[in-house]
């Protein structure tokens, strides 16, 4: 939980709404490129599955499956970028994971 909890932290924390606006601009910028949305596609599976690792050690309640959750959590913490871009209510990733593991606990 210690590693989820740190890597959720590390790579999904904006300090500013200015730093998830830069974010994000790039982010728009690399899905006009096949090439560039060709590696998020890889990078964002290699994420999927580092999280679907690390969820599988979680006591998850026995109808969530870790890949699904997984993906759900890497949907939630791009949008909450959106969230904080704007400054709207941001949400700490950290918030944010330990709302879904509530649910899925």
């Amino acid at each position: 939980m210690t590693e989820l909890r740190e890597y959720v932290d590390g790579n999904f924390a904006a300090p500013s709404s200015a730093s998830a606006i830069f974010g994000l601009g790039e982010l728009m910028r690399d899905l006009w490129s096949p090439t560039s949305a060709a590696l998020l596609r890889e990078g964002w599976g290699k994420q999927a599955r580092y999280f679907a690792t690390l969820l599988a050690n979680v006591p998850l309640r026995s109808e969530i499956d870790p890949h699904a959750a997984s993906l759900t959590l890497l949907d939630t913490l791009h949008g909450s970028l959106y969230r904080r871009a704007v400054d709207f209510n941001p949400t700490t990733p950290t918030l944010t994971l330990n709302a879904l593991l509530e649910g899925w606990t």
